[in-house]
């Protein structure tokens, strides 16, 4: 008999193909219906997206937080912010989901942008954290290389 409460643990939601999935419930502003360009895998507490939500506001960002109470924690930052500042935020959104597993549902071949790396240093609570202990940070970025760069 299987256990209810470990199968409830490990419920995660995702669409079978892109086009399937309802983006205007997370992003109810984008008429445009535009597409995610950033994407944070494992957002911790979203200190990355309300960041880069206010420098690139027309770009629709999206957190990928594994854990529930964290990714319920972010989406209650990013409506807090949406009132607090009408017209701001529009842009983040956040979704419990394993992205080890699904991560090609959601989204298409190319679809992101490149990362924002200036800012990965103090907006992420990791990267506070380094600088609090006054460690050094080490940064590590790839890029997808399309098969037509490659010579």
């Amino acid at each position: 008999m299987p256990n209810d409460a470990a199968n409830a643990l490990n419920f995660y939601f995702s669409p079978v193909h892109p086009d399937e999935y309802d983006w205007s419930v997370l992003y109810p502003e984008n008429k445009e219906l535009k597409k995610v360009q950033f994407l944070d895998v494992g957002c911790g507490y979203g200190g990355l997206l309300v960041t880069l939500s206010t420098m690139f506001p027309d770009n629709l960002m999206l957190g990928l937080e594994i854990r529930v109470k964290v990714s319920d924690y972010v989406n209650d930052r990013i409506k807090a912010l949406r009132i607090q500042y009408p017209g701001q935020y529009q842009n983040a959104a956040v979704l419990r989901t394993n992205a080890m597993k699904y991560l090609p549902n959601f989204f298409y071949k190319g679809q992101k942008t490149d990362p924002i790396v200036e800012k990965l240093y103090e907006s992420t609570e990791e990267g506070q954290k380094v600088t609090r202990n006054n460690g050094e940070k080490y940064l590590a970025v790839y890029r997808r290389i399309a098969p037509s760069e490659i010579k």
